[in-house]
């Protein structure tokens, strides 16, 4: 009997042992599928971001390219408005240094004798300027009229 007693004892340990051991190790395989799963969500998280990172640096890319090309394009038209204006002014230039070919040609005057100020050379040459002008522009058809015609050969 007391080995009976003994025996249920030992039996009655034993099933509680297993019973607690299977508690245990269904409870370990619970929260292991729990957090299997848990980082499986994190990391399907994780690749989505990563994904969505990769997709935005590619539309910065493009925005960057988009932006390097269509500078570039400008560039090439500013440096070919630039290349305009350059030999447009070249051209300016030569034509003013080639209307004063004829004033270093020409026999120096003495506009300066009795002259008291720069204004008045300045006003002499304007006014001598202008009687050419008016000359050249107002020819008589014939010298009766160019005589008798005195205001018609007075230009404002």
């Amino acid at each position: 009997m007391l080995r009976t007693r003994r025996d249920g004892g030992r039996k009655k340990i034993n099933a509680g042992y297993d019973a607690y051991i299977s508690a245990k190790k269904k409870e370990i395989g619970e929260q292991y599928a729990a957090e299997t799963k848990k980082r499986s969500t994190e990391a399907k998280a994780l690749l989505t971001r990563y994904v969505e990172a990769l997709e935005q640096r590619a539309s910065i890319e493009k925005s960057i390219e988009e932006l390097v090309v269509k500078a570039r394009e400008d560039l090439e038209d500013l440096a070919i408005i630039l290349e305009a204006t350059y030999s447009g002014r070249q051209q300016q230039c030569a034509a003013a240094v080639g209307s004063f070919d004829s004033i270093e040609d020409a026999p120096a005057k003495d506009a300066a004798v009795g002259k008291d100020t720069i204004f008045d050379i300045q006003a002499e040459t304007q006014e001598d300027t202008a009687e050419k002008n008016c000359a050249a522009d107002s020819t008589p058809q014939n010298e009766e009229q160019g005589q008798d015609d005195i205001f018609g050969q007075i230009s404002w």
